[in-house]
């Protein structure tokens, strides 16, 4: 098969290391409910370095949503 058209609008720029741990925490936050609130305390601290180093304002707000759905879980299994 002959390829008939191609077109880059611009190079992916990649990820920082702040927008990695956001991602890296949604996919943690997906996971909550197989997870043991320890191991998620463990990988939120080392994440969090990354957001402290290099966060912008959308990363940082993001991040609040994160830790905000992981207190609500920790809210309802306490309950």
């Amino acid at each position: 098969m002959e390829c008939v058209h191609r077109a880059t609008h611009a190079p992916f720029p990649g990820f920082n290391r702040a927008q990695a741990a956001v991602v890296e925490g949604a996919i943690l936050v997906s996971r909550l409910f197989m997870l043991p609130l320890e191991k998620v305390d463990r990988e939120i601290a080392y994440l969090q370095i990354a957001i402290d180093k290099t966060a912008g304002d959308a990363e940082r707000e993001a991040w609040q949503w994160l830790l905000r759905s992981i207190e609500a879980h920790r809210a309802k299994a306490l309950t």
